[in-house]
């Protein structure tokens, strides 16, 4: 090994490595050597940790079949830099494992190549901070030769007191010390701010994000407040609140610590909820959605009475999923369940198992392989007994069994739920699609119990029957608010043809009575204590579609408007034009004189996102970077990571 091919010279090179090579950050890099510790089951198989981590080295880094007989490097940054460390512990471990030693050079030597690749010489002035920390006891033992030997050198007459002393080749390749007395370490800045606490980078980051981030929803109109409750490692409770543009983007503006406290109705919607509509602005929101427990129910509704002009929503896919559970309780199924789980869970743990399952899923060219039942995934039951049912050739392969006991009806009758409920999840979901996707549902039940298609017991029929009608009201006719029919009727692909007669339709009629409650909530009671330039300049913050419409001709206007949408007469006749949202459609609608008014509303519910799987995404996110390993991480801390992360990734997206 040459005086250079040390660890430290390998740190030195590994931090500057020429731009040739991608910046990859930590948690997306292939090496990942700063979280690196050698397999267990290598330990065990090899017998020794040197030969475990030798067998991890040649895992990670590859073949040592390149230029100069060493590996090729693929990327830069925090997750290879450390490997000069990696490699420095472990040979002073084991100092007599040739065969780890043999790495350090290697490793020099590929790094080397990426700088030959690049045109980029090696750096003189990396040789010479690599001997500075070869030589840091130097000063101190040329003091003790020179006073050993009687010596004491005089200053010439050019001679300069400035002049550094010459470097001199030490007596030893081993690094004693880092210390360097020629050299004498700043002291840290005095902080001089109240209390003397010191601001780390993350926080300063975060703080700025989020304030730029309450600006930036401060322009934007018709937001969906979204929250969801639960819990990180430490345990600490919390609440997630979300804000949803009308572009579909989604962002977490709080991470609520309620840790110590109950978490009332009146706590989330006051605590939680009025924390982050007072800091955007009541009057940007549209809607705030959320699931159907007892305590976040009742804080939707306190949230509504103090500003009438939102949307009370329940979260469509908690409310489909719940249907499936109720299914899934369902006596014909409770077994067929119980054994699917059995077979996963045992598949799962065995790995003999699961190789020759895997085998002969391959040979059967079955690209499906089995699910997990997690209580946090919706519709988690019905993918895994639809993973089972399509793995059965290759179980019969493995163990000749024809009949696992795979109930086709069960998959016959929950897979529209669960295709209702993915579909859902999409992020440009409206809530039209809400009551278009329950429809689908209803219709399909209807043709698979017409003539009892599916071949069930009358009673588990009627069972499945009741269950969805009971959901379908709880979440259409019986909501706090009408907006998926009048979502439903304002889309204008399913608008009525120019003779239909609705002048008395009871749809008609429900969406009217409900289109004309919605406008008086957006003006609310101003109108009778405000004179007309008071109310004008109100609406202007309220809602400035609206501004200088007094409520009595905003009313007489929807009337005639909705009556030339539904004939689909001037300015309501232009069809959706390809890549055109509903809600693009409705905007250039409402600036026609002739759509002022409907062309409001219709843009304000087609702006509204109706579930919360933003908030879930968030608790997923939190669970990913609390992990066991962070346990003790603060509420604030996640917060400030999550703020930080959801900026890049919106950087990123803003780039492509």
């Amino acid at each position: 090994m040459s005086t250079a091919h040390t660890p430290a010279y390998l740190e030195v090179l590994l931090k500057n490595l020429p731009d040739k090579l991608p910046l990859v950050p930590a948690h997306k890099s292939d090496y990942k050597f700063h979280e690196f510790a050698p397999s267990d089951e290598w330990v065990d198989e090899l017998g020794t940790i040197p030969d475990a981590v030798n067998r991890e080295l040649e895992a990670i880094l590859g073949p040592r079949t390149f230029r100069r007989d060493t590996f090729l490097l693929k990327e830069r940054g925090p997750g290879l830099t450390p490997l000069a460390k990696v490699l420095e512990k472990y040979t002073c471990e084991y100092p007599d494992h040739a065969i780890l030693k043999k790495w350090i050079p290697d490793a020099c030597r590929a790094a080397e190549n990426v700088y030959e690749d690049a045109g980029v010489p090696v750096r003189k002035t990396i040789l010479c901070i690599v001997l500075q920390l070869l030589t840091g006891t130097f000063a101190a033992s040329l003091r003790s030769k020179t006073a050993a030997r009687g010596c004491k050198k005089k200053a010439g007459k050019g001679a300069s007191s400035d002049e550094p002393p010459k470097v001199k080749r030490p007596d030893t390749k081993v690094l004693a010390s880092f210390k360097d007395d020629r050299y004498v370490d700043l002291e840290e800045k005095e902080d001089t701010r109240k209390g003397g606490a010191r601001i780390e980078p993350v926080l300063l980051k975060a703080a700025r994000l989020r304030t730029e981030l309450v600006q930036q929803l401060k322009d934007v109109r018709d937001l969906t407040l979204g929250f969801d409750g639960g819990k990180v490692r430490k345990p600490r409770g919390i609440y997630t609140v979300t804000v949803t543009t009308p572009d579909r983007e989604s962002f977490l503006a709080d991470l609520n610590d309620a840790s110590g406290v109950s978490h009332t109705s009146k706590y989330i919607s006051t605590e939680v909820l009025e924390v982050t509509l007072r800091r955007v602005g009541p009057h940007n929101f549209s809607a705030v959605v959320s699931d159907n427990t007892g305590n976040t129910r009742k804080a939707r509704e306190l949230l509504v009475k103090m500003f009438p002009h939102i949307l009370n929503l329940q979260d469509c896919c908690h409310e489909i999923n719940l249907a499936l559970l109720q299914i899934n309780d369902l006596e014909p199924f409770n077994e067929m369940l119980s054994d699917v789980k059995a077979i996963l869970t045992f598949m799962h743990q065995s790995t003999y198992s699961m190789e020759h399952f895997n085998s002969a899923r391959q040979e059967l060219k079955i690209s499906t392989g089995l699910s997990h039942i997690v209580n946090t995934r919706f519709w988690t039951y019905v993918s895994a007994v639809d993973s089972v049912n399509k793995c059965l050739p290759a179980f019969r392969a493995i163990i000749e069994d024809k009949k696992l006991g795979i109930d086709i009806a069960y998959l016959a009758i929950t897979a529209p739920f669960a295709r209702a409920i993915k579909c859902l999840e999409a992020a440009h979901t409206t809530p039209s699609d809400v009551l278009v996707y329950w429809l689908a549902i209803l219709s399909r039940l209807d043709y698979l119990f017409t003539e009892n298609r599916v071949r069930l017991p009358s009673k588990t029929v009627g069972d499945v029957i009741a269950i969805a009608n009971q959901r379908f009201q709880e979440m259409i006719d019986e909501g706090a608010e009408d907006v998926y029919l009048a979502a439903l009727c304002t889309d204008p692909r399913t608008s009525a043809p120019e003779d239909a007669a609705v002048a008395r339709d009871k749809i008609y009629e429900r969406v009217r009575l409900y289109l004309q409650k919605l406008l008086k909530r957006e003006y609310g009671d101003s109108d009778d204590v405000l004179d007309r330039e008071d109310l004008d300049a109100l609406m202007a913050i309220r809602n400035p579609r609206l501004a200088g419409i007094d409520p009595s001709t905003a009313l007489q206007s929807l009337q005639e408007e909705l009556q030339a949408y539904v004939k689909c007469r001037d300015p309501f006749d232009r069809p959706l034009r390809e890549g055109q949202t509903v809600r693009d459609w409705w905007e250039k609608a409402q600036k026609d004189p002739y759509g002022h008014v409907l062309g409001a509303l219709g843009v304000k519910i087609h702006s509204i996102h109706p579930s919360s799987m933003h908030d879930e995404r968030a608790m997923s996110t939190i669970t990913w970077l609390n992990s066991a390993r962070r346990s003790a991480q603060h509420v604030k801390t996640v917060r400030d990571h999550i703020t930080i992360r959801q900026c890049h990734i919106q950087v990123r997206m803003d780039s492509h």
